[in-house]
C-alpha cells in the first residue's frame, strides 16, 4: 500500500491478486445440446471434465462431491474468499480509491484467474465476493483465522463507509461455539467518522476464547444512537482444531535429518519417540526435506528396506512426511522400485500464481477432525495462489503438485489439479502393504510446517494431520 500520509494520488489496484480456478467443465459441456452440439472450447473441456470424473469415480470422492460441478464449485469459492478477504482489507486500509478484479479473458489458452469463464458463467458464489463490496459493511478480522482449542484469538472490527455514516454507535459482538452457544459477548461505545473516511477501524483486539472444536462464529452489529439510522450487521468464523485429538499410536520412531518431527510428538502429543531399532514398533515417521528424486542424503537406502519390512511383516505403519513435492517423488519412486505401486509421473505445475493449481478433500480417518467435502482452501491454511513467500521468495522452495500413481486396495484421500490440465493427481493417500499401511503426502513444507511461522500449511493443521496419521485408522462417521 501507499504511505498514509500520500493523499494527492489516486490509487488504483489492478487485478487483486487473482488466482486461477477451474471453469465449472461440468455445467459448460452439458449446456450444448442436440441444437448446439458445438461451441467454443467443447473438445478441451470435455477431457478435462472425464479427467476429474474418472478421479471422483475411481477414488470413492463422489459422497462428498456428488457431482462433478459440486467439486469445481468448491474449488472456485477459494478464489472467490480469497478475493473477498483482499476486498476488504483494502477497503479498510482507507488508502486505496479502486480496486480491480480479473474479469474475464477470453481465449482459451488465457483462460485462467478471470471472475468469470469463457462462457461468462461464475466459478463459484459471487455472494462471496458480494459481502465485500457493499456501501456499508461491518468488516469482521480475526487476527488467526485457524486456532487450537484452548487458545483465544484476537478479533478487530473496521467499518468500510461510503454511504457517509457518522456519529455515537454502540458494537455488540458476539462469538458462538460449534454448537451455537455463547462463547462470549461485549459491547462498546464506538464513533463512526464518516465524511472522507471511507474505511475505520472501530475496536481493536478484543478476546475471543476458543474452547471447543468446529466453527467459531462471529456475529456483530453496529447500531447507531440517531433515530432512523439503520442497523449494520456483519459475521465471520474462526476455525478451532483439536489438535491433539484421541491418543496416538503408542510406539513410535521417527526417521529425520531435523527435528520437526520429533519435537511435534514430544510439545504437542507428549509423546517420547523410540528408537528405529526397538524390536517392536507400531508406526515408523521417515521425514525428508533436501534432495531431488533420491531418497539420500536425507535417508538411507538400507533405513528405507528396513521400515518397508517392519511395514509388510509386521504391521507396522509407515507414514512417509515429504516436506517437497520433489521429496514425495522421491517416496513414489521408491515405492514403486519394490513394486508396491504403479508409479507415472506428478501432474505438473505451472508455477506462476494466475495459472493456478488445488488440492481437495474427501471425508477419511487422515483428515479426522478436519474439514472435508471441499477444497483446502482458508480452513487448512494453504494460498489460494500456486505459492506465498515459501515459493516465490525461493523458486526452489516446494511446489503445490500431485502424484500419479495407483496400488491395488489404495485408498486416495487428498486429490490435485492443475490449470487447463486433464490429469489429476494423488496428494494424499494409505497403501496397503503385506500386514501394515503406508500413508503417503504430496503436500507443500509439511515438515516445516510443523512449526510456527509463513509457511505452506497452517501449523495447526499440519499438527493434527501427523497426529490423525499416527493413530489407529478408522473413518469417523
Amino acid at each position: 500500500m501507499q504511505k498514509p500520509e500520500d493523499r494527492k494520488e489516486i490509487c488504483v489496484w489492478g487485478e487483486m491478486l487473482g488466482a486461477a480456478v477451474p471453469d465449472d467443465y461440468d455445467k459448460l459441456v452439458h449446456s450444448f445440446d442436440a441444437e448446439h452440439p458445438t461451441g467454443y472450447e467443447l473438445d478441451d473441456m470435455s477431457k478435462i471434465l472425464a479427467g476429474y470424473h474418472d478421479f471422483l469415480d475411481k477414488w470413492s470422492f463422489q459422497g462428498d462431491f456428488p457431482t462433478d460441478s459440486s467439486l469445481f464449485q468448491a474449488i472456485g469459492a477459494r478464489c472467490y474468499y480469497f478475493w473477498q478477504r483482499i476486498l476488504e482489507q483494502s477497503r479498510a486500509d482507507n488508502a486505496n480509491d479502486m480496486l480491480v478484479i480479473s474479469g474475464r479473458e477470453s481465449t482459451t489458452i488465457d483462460n485462467h484467474s478471470g471472475l468469470v469463464d469463457n462462457h461468462r458463467a461464475f466459478k463459484g458464489d459471487p455472494a462471496l465476493i458480494a459481502k465485500a463490496l457493499g456501501p456499508e459493511v461491518l468488516f469482521l478480522q480475526p487476527r488467526h483465522m485457524i486456532v487450537r482449542t484452548g487458545d483465544e484469538d484476537l478479533v478487530d472490527v473496521f467499518l468500510l463507509n461510503n454511504d457517509g455514516r457518522s456519529g455515537p454507535h454502540t458494537l455488540h459482538v458476539t462469538a458462538r461455539n460449534p454448537d451455537g452457544s455463547v462463547a462470549c459477548t461485549f459491547e462498546r461505545p464506538v464513533q463512526a467518522a464518516g465524511g472522507n473516511v471511507f474505511g475505520q477501524l472501530l475496536t481493536e483486539g478484543p478476546e475471543v476464547p476458543a474452547s471447543k472444536a468446529g466453527m467459531l462464529n462471529l456475529e456483530a452489529s453496529l447500531t447507531s444512537e440517531r433515530p432512523g439510522t439503520p442497523a449494520l450487521t456483519g459475521s465471520d468464523q474462526i476455525e478451532v482444531i483439536d489438535v491433539t485429538g484421541p491418543p496416538l499410536l503408542e510406539k513410535i520412531a521417527v526417521v529425520e535429518p531435523g527435528t520437526e518431527v520429533t519435537q511435534t510428538l514430544t510439545d504437542v502429543f507428549q509423546v517420547r519417540p523410540a528408537k528405529p531399532s526397538d524390536p517392536q514398533l507400531d508406526a515408523i515417521v521417515p521425514a525428508t526435506k533436501k534432495g531431488g528424486g533420491d531418497l539420500t542424503p536425507d535417508m538411507s537406502r538400507d533405513i528405507f528396506a528396513e521400515a518397508l519390512r517392519r511395514t509388510h511383516d509386521d504391521g507396522t505403519r509407515l507414514v512417509l512426511w515429504p516436506d517437497t513435492n520433489s521429496r514425495a517423488e522421491a517416496f513414489a519412486k521408491a515405492l514403486a522400485a519394490q513394486g508396491i505401486v504403479h508409479y507415472q509421473g506428478t501432474v505438473g505445475n505451472l508455477g506462476a500464481p494466475w495459472f493456478g493449481s488445488w488440492f481437495f478433500v474427501r471425508k477419511h480417518w487422515l483428515l479426522d477432525g478436519l474439514p472435508t467435502g471441499c477444497a483446502m482452501d482458508w480452513r487448512y491454511g494453504i494460498s489460494a495462489f500456486s505459492g506465498p513467500a515459501w515459493l516465490h521468495d525461493n523458486p526452489r522452495g516446494s511446489r503445490t503438485d500431485g502424484l500419479l500413481l495407483d496400488a491395488p486396495g489404495m485408498e486416495a484421500v487428498v486429490g490435485y489439479g492443475a490449470d487447463h490440465n486433464t490429469k489429476v493427481g494423488v496428494s494424499g493417500c494409505i497403501i496397503p502393504y503385506g500386514k501394515g499401511q503406508i500413508v503417503l503426502y504430496c503436500l507443500p513444507e509439511l515438515v516445516q510446517s510443523l512449526r510456527p511461522g509463513n509457511l505452506a500449511i497452517s501449523p495447526v493443521v499440519c499438527q493434527r494431520l501427523l497426529g490423525n496419521a499416527l493413530r489407529s485408522g478408522t473413518i469417523t462417521e
